[in-house]
């Protein structure tokens, strides 16, 4: 399977998370591309079976949570217009609190015909948690 994470990250934790997940998931015979949110190309988007989509969170409770600047970009820039109905999985790390910061990034996958499949959030002290979380949603969720 072609599997494309796209990614943003400022203190290196989600950075650290994409690297392992690209490692596993590499090991399990995937082909897997990871490119930064600033350098993913629409063409990327098409070629995947499978788009990870990973962040830090920023913001605080009372100001809102959000995805990083960069993955906000692609959310407004470079998705295609058409995901054909492409399986995505969001997932982000933080600080405090995550809140909804992945709500804009499902909202924006369904908008354009993706399928969003789950979103997963950890402490960026649990950065190996959130790997083996989402290898164990896909492992029981094959994709196909």
């Amino acid at each position: 399977m072609n599997i494309l994470i796209v990614f943003a990250s400022e203190s290196g934790h989600t950075r650290k998370v994409t690297d392992e997940l690209a490692s596993r998931l590499d090991a399990l015979d995937n082909i897997v591309v990871i490119k930064h949110a600033l350098t993913v190309k629409s063409l990327q988007f098409e070629e995947a079976d499978l788009i990870l989509v990973g962040t830090p969170v920023h913001g605080y409770i009372l100001f809102g949570q959000k995805p990083a600047f960069a993955i906000r970009q692609v959310i407004q820039s470079k998705l295609p217009e058409n995901l054909m109905r492409k399986p995505v999985i969001g997932f982000a790390t933080y600080l405090f609190f995550p809140a909804g910061a992945l709500n804009s990034l499902k909202k924006a996958i369904e908008k354009r015909n993706g399928i969003f499949l789950k979103s997963f959030t950890k402490r960026r002290s649990q950065k190996e948690a959130l790997v083996q979380e989402i290898l164990n949603y896909l492992e029981r969720n094959p994709i196909k």
